[in-house]
């Protein structure tokens, strides 16, 4: 998402360029000081001499110039013409070592912006992905939560149904058995109705007995299918909550997994060309994350 001053790396470019032009003059004049002659004839005596310039100028360590000894200059007696030409080629290679100098400063201090450029590119990166890291954090958890939200809305519409089924089962119950009372009020004044019509009584016991005993046993199995109806139910829905509460745990785990959005947002933002477009999709999900992002750029 960063970009990097063109002009800045184009500048550099055109002074890498020129050191190496000044550095062929450098070399041209260096070699003229270092190793020129200069044919000098004695106009008494007709006899010429070759001067060589660099025992009249010597190097400076530190600074890279050229210096001229003039006190060997003004003992040499070898005529204007010689000491305006050594002092010529002195002037130029100093020239051209300013030149390298101020083009040397010019290149990194260019490089120090870029640096510069960089290092805060990258302070911008890293603070831009870690918000990224926490805006799909935040989104996730949202969703999390809404989800946990309706989990527990299903659980509570489980129970609810639970005990409205129970409650109604209790008052069926309650009905059968009060129904069984009567009956057994109206089949005990039948019985005591027959009982004084019949004098004999022979098989009236019995009958009565095993008619009772085929009763409770058929209301105990109706009680029994529904009492497993309910416990099937309840062990249905525990399972599903079980299920509901592994997913939100690990669902939750990993909202608290700060390596994992790190990771995913390393990974995603590298999708986006620049800043507006990742400010676009900030803005998707979380209007006061997109007006820092804005701040930032």
């Amino acid at each position: 998402m960063s970009r990097y001053g063109a002009a800045t790396k184009q500048l550099i470019a055109e002074e890498k360029a020129k050191q190496e032009a000044i550095k062929a003059g450098l070399n041209n004049y260096g070699n003229m000081i270092e190793n020129g002659t200069y044919a000098y004839t004695n106009s008494q005596t007709g006899e010429t001499t070759n001067i060589n310039f660099g025992n009249y100028a010597r190097k400076d360590a530190r600074t890279g110039k050229y210096m001229l000894d003039q006190r060997l200059l003004n003992e040499a007696r070898f005529g204007d013409k010689f000491k305006d030409l050594i002092e010529q080629q002195v002037s130029e290679y100093n020239k051209y070592a300013d030149e390298l100098l101020k083009s040397e400063d010019n290149v990194r201090k260019a490089e120090k912006d870029i640096q510069k450029e960089r290092e805060d590119a990258l302070k911008k990166y890293v603070a831009l992905e870690t918000q990224l890291a926490e805006v799909l954090k935040k989104q996730y958890e949202d969703e999390v939560n809404d989800q946990k939200s309706k989990y527990d809305d299903l659980k509570k519409q489980d129970d609810d149904y639970l005990d409205a089924l129970k409650d109604a089962i209790d008052k069926q119950k309650k009905l059968r058995e009060q129904e069984n009372k009567w009956e057994e009020l109206a089949q005990q004044e039948k019985k005591l109705s027959l009982m004084r019509r019949d004098t004999s009584g022979a098989n009236a016991k019995e009958v009565a007995s095993l008619e009772k005993d085929v009763e409770k046993s058929r209301e105990d199995m109706l009680n029994d299918a529904i009492d497993n109806v309910v416990d099937n139910l309840e062990k249905l829905y525990e399972s599903q909550e079980e299920l509901r509460n592994e997913e939100m745990e690990l669902k939750e785990a990993i909202i608290d997994n700060t390596a994992y959005w790190n990771a995913k947002a390393e990974s995603m933002i590298h999708s986006f060309d620049n800043a507006e477009e990742y400010a676009q999709y900030i803005s998707s999900i979380s209007k006061e994350y997109a007006d820092m992002t804005l701040a930032m750029q």
